[in-house]
Parts: structure tokens; sequence; C-alpha cells
């Protein structure tokens, strides 16, 4: 398969994830507060937030093995054999070490989470969050083993089969989520569905990974040496990670530590659309990272700029489109959603999406250069993360929700916002003024364009009902998006390799036009 159509399946495979995971977020939230109360639809999302917590305890093993397999898969140096027996060692040395590491999560993260829980839980539904809690942590510890598999899967660049596992469990699992929440199962029985949809997640990522790898697992040996070599690259990616869960996924704690549990719900409404957002829009780097890896093992520089290039142009239009569509319509969004009375505000959404368009910028040149072995942002992800933590806190006291997200931007700002992108355009020969023609310009003009026909569409729609409005914009904005994002981010190189890919998908209108005319 060539790189461009790994790209495209990748990337589909992403998006139909993310679009799965979106359609989920949006009927979950509103099924847990038609079948539960404010505190603890609250609770079961802070919930949520502690298991992507417990699941940092794999020490960066999994993301460094899938970077590794890359690194295998792409080496030309390797035979067949060898190349199937070296992919088999890393999947099940690996497998191996974070199993025992899951122990962790049953004794180190569950009695931590269940004191938090015991901080902020109101007396009379301590006891069934108790006992919810001791499941979740079980299926967290199972879900960590598993994170192996998907890593080999992943580093074997089939994005598309990772992404279809997640998706097709995650489905199942809402399922299980609605039938215990009719049942009137409470936070017990989401933690019994979290349960199954995890066993699920896993069966399915070792099936598949048996197959893609032809039985390379069965030759594979543990081999303490290569988890050494591997221990200090996974230590500093833990460390960056750790800095980015302290950013992104502390908005929850702090609102119920400083603000109280019942105000989390509706936070996390806006939250949840502009975060999935940047997922979305993240598609093709994530896509894109095993090729990266399998470029730099080759020392192909060139395809490594290009795909470079391409991500960040890519990413930061996706953010932009989708992004105005939010920034327009958000109130009327939560609305038809959730109901009247649920929308926090413009003010707090406009601020999230500029968080999260930085977010995407810094966040797409990062996954470049750490895809070729360099884990060098330990520092400023966790001078970030904790500076988040501090200035959320402060600013929450003072000005409620919007405190939250100014403090998320100010620490932002200061450290990831401008040092990872001063890094990785050095580290790869390109400089700030090429950047800022190549892609900061474009994408200013097409932030002012869409920000332009977003309001217009707003201000006619305005006597409209909510859901005919939504529908417009919906409907407008990504067609009016999609026309400029051609015109202004493409370049004529990708967009002749763009209508090529359409004919060979049957799009005979792309064709090019006959140079020679009988009359």
């Amino acid at each position: 398969m060539s790189t461009t159509r790994k790209l495209l399946s990748g990337a589909f495979g992403g998006v139909a994830f993310t679009a799965v995971n979106m359609g989920i977020s949006f009927f979950q939230l509103r099924v847990l507060l038609h079948h539960m109360s404010l505190v603890l639809a609250g609770i079961w999302l802070i919930f949520m937030n502690l298991g992507n917590y417990a699941m940092f305890l794999d020490i960066g093993l999994t993301p460094t093995l899938g970077r590794e397999i890359s690194f295998a898969s792409g080496n030309p140096n390797l035979s067949e054999d060898e190349r199937s027996e070296r992919i088999g060692t890393l999947i099940r040395s690996c497998t191996v070490i974070v199993a025992a590491l899951s122990m962790l999560v049953i004794f180190v993260a569950g009695p931590i989470g269940w004191r938090y829980l015991r901080s902020i839980t109101p007396t009379g539904i301590w006891h069934a969050t108790e006992f919810a809690w001791v499941i979740f942590t079980f299926a967290t510890a199972l879900n960590l083993v598993g994170q192996g598999w998907f890593a080999g899967i992943y580093g074997l660049g089939h994005v598309f089969s990772e992404k279809m596992i997640r998706a097709v469990s995650a489905i199942v699992g809402f399922i299980f989520l609605v039938i215990a929440l009719i049942a009137g199962a409470g936070l017990l029985g989401c933690a019994v569905a979290f349960l199954l949809q995890t066993s699920l997640n896993i069966i399915l990522a070792r099936i598949v990974l048996a197959r893609a790898t032809s039985g390379a697992t069965a030759k594979g040996r543990f081999n303490l040496e290569i988890i050494r070599g591997m221990v200090g690259p996974s230590l500093k990616y833990a460390a960056t990670l750790l800095g980015g869960i302290l950013i992104l996924q502390t908005d929850n704690l702090v609102i119920a530590s400083t603000l109280g549990p019942t105000y989390i719900p509706d936070y996390q409404a806006v939250a949840k659309m502009v975060t999935a957002l940047m997922s979305l829009s993240m598609m093709l780097v994530m896509s894109s990272m095993p090729l990266i890896s399998q470029a730099y093992a080759r020392n192909d520089t060139p395809a490594i700029v290009s795909l470079l290039n391409r991500n960040v142009r890519f990413t930061l239009s996706a953010m932009v489109i989708l992004g105005t569509f939010i920034a327009c319509f958000s109130d009327r969004i939560i609305a038809v959603w959730l109901g009247n009375g649920h929308f926090v505000g413009f003010h707090i959404v406009w601020v999230l999406l500029a968080v999260m368009l930085l977010e995407a910028h810094h966040q797409s040149l990062a996954a470049t250069t750490m895809s070729t072995g360099r884990i060098v942002f330990v520092a400023p992800a966790l001078i970030a993360g904790v500076l988040n933590i501090i200035f959320s806190v402060v600013m929450a006291k003072r000005f409620g929700l919007l405190g939250v997200v100014l403090g998320t931007m100010m620490s932002q700002v200061i450290t990831n916002n401008w040092y990872i992108p001063w890094y990785t355009l050095r580290q790869f020969g390109l400089s700030f003024k090429q950047h800022l023609r190549a892609v900061i310009g474009p994408t200013a003009l097409l932030v002012a364009i869409m920000l332009s026909v977003g309001f217009g569409l707003r201000a006619i729609t305005t006597n409209l009902s909510n859901l005919i409005s939504d529908e417009i914009g919906a409907v407008s904005i990504p067609i009016v998006g999609v026309l400029c994002f051609v015109l202004i981010m493409v370049t004529p190189s990708e967009r002749h390799t763009l209508l090529k890919q359409l004919r060979h998908l049957g799009f005979r209108w792309t064709a090019a036009p006959p140079t020679d005319i009988v009359s």
C-alpha cells in the first residue's frame, strides 16, 4: 500500500473513530443527565478522568513500542525473518511488563482515586460510588494490559484497523451503558458497562494483532535487555504525557474541588465539543506518525519535512473550519442537545477554541519530532502542567468556569505554544519566515473568512428555531470551509494527488479535460 493510501485509510479510520466518539459523547451526556442527578453524572465524568490518569502507569512503554515496531518495519537492513522476530519480541516483552505495571492501577491508583472521590462525594451516595470505583479500577487495569496489542497494530501502520476496533468497542460499551441506566443501575451499572467494553476491546485487539503479524507474536520471546533500552525514552515520553494530562485533563478535578461536581456536566458539554474537534483535526497527524518513523529509519528527511508541513496545514484547517461552527452556534447546539439552561457562555467557548487551536498547532509539530525518537519536550510539558493547576485553581476561585480555561491558556502560551514550534522548526531546518508564509499566514486568512461566514449565517438565522439554525450552519460552514481550504491551504501538487485519488475512487468528474477537441 502506498504512503498516500496508508495516510488516507488511517485518516479515514481516525475520522470514523472520532465521529463515533463524538456521537457517543453527544448521547451519553444526555442519557446521563436524564437518568442521573447532576452530582452523579459529574462523579462518573470524574471516574473517566481518573481512569485516563491511571493509563499513565504504563510509564510510556506502549507509545515507545509502537515507534520501535515502526522502526523495525521500515529498517532496510533487516531480513523478513529478522524483522518478524524483532517485532514479535518487542510485543511480547512489552506486554509482560505492562501486565505487571497494571497491578499499580489496582494497588496505587485505585486507593488514591478512592481517597479523592471520598472527599468530594456526598455521604448519601458514597456506598454506591465506592463499589462502582472498585469495578472501574479493575476494568482500567485490564484496559492497560491491552494497550501493548494496540501499539503493535498501530506501529505496523494498520491505523485503520486500530481505530475500527476502538470504535466498535465504544459503540457496544455505550449500548451496555444505556441498558444499565435504563435499568436504574446508576454508577454501578456504568462501571460494569465499562468493564464489558474494555474486555471486548482487548479481545478484538489480540485477534487483529495475531493476523497482522502473521504469527510473529508467537516467534517472539521475552527480552529484558530490549525493555531496558526502551525505559529511558519511555520515561521521557511518560513525563511529557503527564504534562499533557495536567494541562488538558484536570479541568473537571479543579471544578469539582473549587466549585463542586454539579458544575461539571454543563462545562463538559462544551469542553467535549471543542476537544473532539481537536481530536478529529489531529487524525492525519496520528495516522502519519508510523510513516514518519519509517522514513526516519530510512534516513529520508525530505519525506519527513513534507509530512510535517502537510500535517500542520491540514490540522489547523480542520480545526478552523469545524471550530467556526462551534464558535457561532454552540448555544443553539447545547439547547437542542441538552435543553435550555445548560450553556456556560460564549466567552468560555471562544477561549477554549483559542486554546485548542494553539494546542493543535504545537502538537502536530511535536508529533513529528517525537516520531523520530526525540523525546525532548519533558520540561516544558511538566512546567505547563504544574502552572495550569496553579493558575486554574487561583482563577477559578475568582472568575468561576472562565478562570479554569484562562488558567490553561496562560500556562500554555508561556511554555508549549512557543517552545515546541521553535524547537521542531529548527530541528528540521525550517525558518519561522517559511512557516509564517506556508502555514500561519494562510491559516489567519482562513480564520478571517470562516468567522465572517459563521457570524453572517448566525445573523441570518437569528429568527429561526435552534434546530433549523444548527442544520443550516452545519451544512453551509463545512461546504464553504472545504472550498476555502482547497483554494488557500492545499498546494498544487497536493491538489493533483487529491484529484488522482478521487478518480481512483470512481469520481470521473475529476478527470482532466481533454487536450485535443475533434469538431
